[in-house]
């Protein structure tokens, strides 16, 4: 698999080995300030709090530390994941790396291990891929530089 645009397809249905529990349109935010805030609101609307896991977007920007409060906020229980410091940044298509991630996450009920993490990522991250996931779905948060933010919840039958 080659981390890049197009290099990766998904089939997620509302039924089967992995399903969509909800999703969400989008909501946009005006500014930094207003990040936090919009990404808690999207993650209490997602049933965050009840999530085994939630797969963010940290980017190495000011969307790190607007995504780490709301999780803390919200799912302070859930484990947290984000491919960029493991696959690197595909623009354009992290939301869908995010959703391959998650997918597989829920058929594995497990998070992949996190390589190559710097010490700035101010999530909880899951460090070892033998770190199961509880019961409960995963939420895909979704923050873009484009100040949108959306997300979707998946889970395994």
């Amino acid at each position: 698999m080659i981390p890049s645009e197009g290099a990766g397809a998904l089939l997620v249905a509302r039924r089967g080995a992995v399903r969509i529990q909800a999703t969400h349109p989008a909501i946009s935010y005006k500014n930094r300030k207003e990040l936090s805030e919009k990404a808690e609101a999207l993650l209490r609307e997602m049933e965050g709090a009840s999530a085994a896991a939630i797969v963010s977007s940290a980017n190495g920007t000011f969307i790190d530390a607007a995504e780490s409060a709301a999780i803390g906020r919200v799912a302070r229980t859930a484990k947290s994941y984000t491919a960029i410091p493991s696959l690197g940044e595909g623009i354009g298509a992290s939301g869908l790396w995010q959703i391959i991630i998650a997918a597989q996450a829920a058929r594995e009920r497990r998070l992949p291990a996190m390589q190559n993490i710097p010490s700035v990522v101010p999530l909880n991250v899951t460090r070892s891929p033998a770190d199961s996931l509880e019961s409960g779905g995963i939420v895909v948060l979704s923050c873009g530089l484009n100040q949108q933010l959306a997300s979707l919840r998946l889970c395994a039958e």
